[in-house]
């Protein structure tokens, strides 16, 4: 994917956050999670790229980033954008909680007004041995 490719995905979010005001909606959101497109760019696990996108933590925000603020522009200030990304993946090379939480307050700068953070159950529910309360236990161990 290019980087023109990646600046037209956030001109076509935008774009649908628009057609939402318009249709009377309360707020928007952007699913960066459950492996959703822009869940791949912040973690290591699935992003290899080697530009603007790729490698620091920074790098791998710029997508959402980037989507925040191309749709804040679309819909003005006052209109609630909101931004659901994983904070643990439980998978192999996962992005960590602390560059998950950081990812999330880098997403304060270009206009989001509120994250959802849930946690990437949909590899650990693959494993038929996973021990979800021990996992659960777990994530809740790191706090916010």
């Amino acid at each position: 994917m290019t980087a023109e490719e990646i600046k037209e995905i956030a001109d076509n979010f935008a774009a649908a956050a628009k057609r939402a005001v318009a249709a009377g909606y309360d707020g928007v959101g952007t699913r960066g999670a459950r492996h959703y497109l822009p869940s791949k760019f912040p973690t290591p696990h699935d992003n290899h790229r080697t530009d603007q996108y790729g490698g620091a933590l920074e790098n791998r925000a710029r997508f959402l980033r980037g989507t925040v603020r191309a749709v804040r522009g679309a819909v003005g200030g006052g209109f609630p954008v909101r931004v659901k990304i994983n904070v643990e993946d439980f998978m192999a090379d996962p992005p960590t909680f602390e560059d998950s939480i950081k990812v999330c307050r880098k997403l304060a700068e270009p206009g989001v007004d509120a994250v959802e953070v849930p946690a990437g159950w949909f590899n650990v529910q693959s494993d038929p041995d996973a021990d979800m309360a021990e996992i659960y236990e777990e994530f809740h161990k790191k706090g916010p």
